[in-house]
């Protein structure tokens, strides 16, 4: 009797054995395949950002899209967002110049599975983004920033490497726009400072709407705006009073950018040089440039900062429609 149950003792202990080791097993293996989705959602993340602001520098036209661009501002965000240059398999910009293909692969490190002599392991993702064409631009401001049209096509994103990160931006009442940084007020819709001081709260949605996105020239372009003379530093002022409703103005977020926050605002790049005449004038609008509001001080100087565009983009909150952004949005494929 003695003897059998040492024996049945000893294959209980076997057994123990071989279950914890079983069980240490799967609990390792489930860490390690935890840890390895954990990065793949980060690649994930990552990569959609890349794709996402790649296809933003997009036009559509194979011809004005400059893919160079493109692959800059895509590996650009991907680093952002912890990606290190090793680790972006490609960047492909399609033919069409429609969209953009990321690549993201990283070699993950294990830890339980060392045991069974496997070191690491390898997440990859891939992420397409296009653009679609919309209505056309969401509440842009009566706000045009000079930008000339050799300038808009030898660097689309920002109109010659006028308008980059922070911006300031001051009133040009004498109508000399060559100045980079300086506006002119525009006449949208109507004229006068109510007009303009109501559009500024919540944004003009009429037309001229559509850019010159793949035009030859500036005469070629479809939208042409007209001027507004005269100090409107008030107007200005108060209509930005109007659009913040109250709320102060905040950093750009460092994450996801609430579409319908009104400190967002489009403004349109417009060639005032092409008219050739002070005073009262008509230029074409050869883009959108869409900003980050910090600030505006008494004199009706506004600073800000340039962001990719956003869906839906900032409305004034005395307004409640919500559009596309510009002539071109982009949008997450796959």
């Amino acid at each position: 009797m003695k003897v059998a149950l040492r024996s049945l003792k000893g294959q209980t202990a076997v057994v123990l054995t071989l279950i914890i080791a079983i069980l240490l097993g799967v609990v390792g293996l489930g860490t390690d395949l935890a840890v390895l989705n954990y990065q793949w959602v980060q690649l994930q993340k990552a990569a959609d950002a890349a794709a996402l602001a790649g296809a933003s520098e997009m036009t559509g036209n194979p011809a004005t899209t400059d893919n160079n661009l493109v692959t800059a501002t895509a590996t650009q965000y991907a680093q952002a967002n912890g990606i290190q240059p090793t680790e972006i398999v490609s960047i492909t910009p399609a033919a069409d110049a429609k969209s953009v293909a990321v690549v993201l692969s990283r070699d993950v490190p294990y830890y339980f599975l060392k045991a069974i002599g496997l070191s690491s392991g390898k997440v990859s993702t891939r992420a397409v983004a296009g653009i679609q064409p919309t209505s056309g631009a969401c509440g842009y401001m009566p706000i045009g920033l000079p930008c000339t049209f050799s300038d808009y096509q030898s660097d689309r994103s920002s109109c010659g490497g006028n308008y980059k990160n922070s911006v300031t931006l001051k009133a040009d009442w004498q109508h000399t726009t060559g100045v980079p940084g300086n506006w002119e007020a525009l006449a949208l819709g109507g004229n006068g400072g109510s007009v303009y001081s109501q559009n500024i709260a919540t944004g003009f949605n009429g037309p001229p709407s559509t850019s010159c996105v793949g035009q030859a020239s500036e005469a070629s372009c479809p939208s042409w705006v007209s001027s507004e003379p005269g100090n409107l530093v008030g107007p200005t002022t108060q209509g930005f009073s109007s659009r913040m409703n109250g709320q102060s103005y905040a950093p750009v977020p460092t994450g996801t950018i609430d579409p319908k926050n009104p400190q967002i605002i489009l403004v349109p790049l417009v060639d005032f040089q092409f008219s050739g005449k002070p005073g009262k004038l008509s230029a074409p609008i050869l883009d959108f440039l869409t900003l980050w509001v910090t600030g505006v001080d008494n004199k009706g100087v506004i600073t800000g900062t340039v962001i990719p565009p956003v869906p839906g983009c900032g409305i004034g909150t005395t307004q409640s429609t919500q559009q596309d952004n510009g002539p071109y949005v982009a949008i997450l494929l796959s």
